[in-house]
């Protein structure tokens, strides 16, 4: 059977079955084919019920050279870090600087301590309710127009709300909190908001990706 055959027969066939699925390559680009390919895949496979995933090399394996853009590779982290696996091709002390080999460690510790603990809790939930673990930001308000609009940011569970940057030299952000009634806390400044409403222009620096815990 080709790569293709099985990834056609797979939604039908496997998706309640607790196994890592690669993604498929992406390029070392910011074009929908590389970085800003990534969310979107990640929300297809998990609503497909494909949750355990292996996403492609942090910077995109389809460069066919080592790839060269401090900023990409760093976004690029920010997105993986809350995935199930975190791949490297080109490990980060032969592409880049001092800084992005710094930010590769928080991230790998980060990933440790903060994302592996909650989807070990929403893996248990999927395998009782088969909710995607991996949700976009009508999960919360399915009745609410704007939040089937949101493109670029996602949720892990009902409870955390990532929104990376996928625009190069962009240091900020446009951030619906999705679920109105509901409380979010931005971890990095530990300041509230309230859902249903727009951050606009939301800072977002290379090192600190802008996630949110709802907490109530």
């Amino acid at each position: 059977m080709t790569t293709a055959q099985s990834v056609a027969v797979l939604p039908s066939r496997a998706s309640h079955l607790p196994f890592f699925v690669q993604m498929s390559p992406l390029h070392s680009d910011w074009s929908h084919v590389g970085l800003k390919g990534l969310i979107p895949s990640v929300l297809h496979n998990s609503f497909l019920g494909y949750n355990f995933f292996i996403p492609d090399a942090v910077g995109g394996s389809l460069a066919g050279d080592i790839p060269e853009d401090p900023e990409l590779y760093m976004q690029w982290l920010q997105i993986v870090m809350f995935l199930p696996v975190m791949a490297f091709g080109t490990p980060p002390w032969l592409c880049c600087n001092a800084c992005v080999l710094n930010l590769t460690r928080q991230c790998i510790q980060r990933h440790q301590d903060f994302v592996v603990p909650l989807l070990l809790k929403y893996s248990e939930e999927w395998l009782s309710s088969r909710y995607p673990i991996f949700r976009l930001a009508w999960w919360l308000s399915p009745m609410d127009p704007t939040a089937f609009t949101v493109k670029d940011e996602f949720l892990i569970g009902d409870e955390v709300l990532v929104a990376p940057i996928t625009e190069k030299g962009q240091t900020w952000q446009d951030i619906y909190l999705t679920g109105e009634g509901h409380l979010w806390m931005d971890i990095n400044t530990v300041r509230i908001f309230d859902g249903g409403t727009v951050l606009r222009n939301y800072s977002a620096s290379l090192a600190e990706v802008p996630v949110l815990v709802k907490t109530s």
